[in-house]
């Protein structure tokens, strides 16, 4: 297991290049979690940059499941369907 650069404990998100290298992953990968809803980490979106939970990638690094960051953006609502 790789430790934790200690820079990453006092960050909340971190963009998806730092992401991938401390996850041993392509950016690529992550922008396809970020689509995918099975994904084991989903970003935030701010400005329509993806930013990952700096305590989702400690915890995939740990091996245990991330638990999802409080989003800022409110849920999209449902729309009645007319027939």
């Amino acid at each position: 297991m790789t430790p934790l650069p200690a820079a990453l404990a006092a960050l909340q998100t971190v963009s998806t290049d730092d992401a991938a290298k401390l996850l041993h992953r392509k950016p690529n990968t992550l922008r396809a979690w970020a689509r995918s809803d099975t994904a084991p980490l989903q970003p935030v979106r701010i400005n329509g940059r993806l930013l990952w939970p700096a305590s989702g990638i400690a915890a995939l690094l740990s091996g245990q499941a991330p638990r999802p960051m409080a989003s800022t953006t409110p849920a999209p609502t449902q729309r009645a369907t007319v027939r």
